[in-house]
């Protein structure tokens, strides 16, 4: 289960934003700094270490699986292929 901030930062990398425009990216209260890229960084660890994943690709393909409510049942053919289609939107 990951954390709001977790998911928030999922979304945005899925989408293909990079570590360094997150911080950017992500809604902060009126008069607050954004968070830093050391910050996102070690979210970003924590993610990959919670999901049992090592790259952005894989998280992509993830969250669009869970998003869309895809099968993580499918034959390794179909999971690349289906992954590879997500990742040319």
């Amino acid at each position: 289960k990951l954390t709001k901030r977790e998911e928030q930062i999922t979304e945005l990398l899925a989408w293909g934003a990079s570590k360094k425009e997150i911080p950017d990216l992500l809604p902060t209260k009126p008069g607050r700094k954004p968070i830093a890229i050391r910050t996102v960084e070690n979210t970003v660890r924590n993610i990959y270490e919670k999901l049992g994943i090592q790259k952005v690709n894989e998280l992509a393909a993830w969250y669009f699986c869970t998003r869309f409510k895809i099968s993580f049942d499918l034959s390794p053919l179909h999971r690349k292929m289906f992954a590879v289609g997500l990742l040319a939107l």
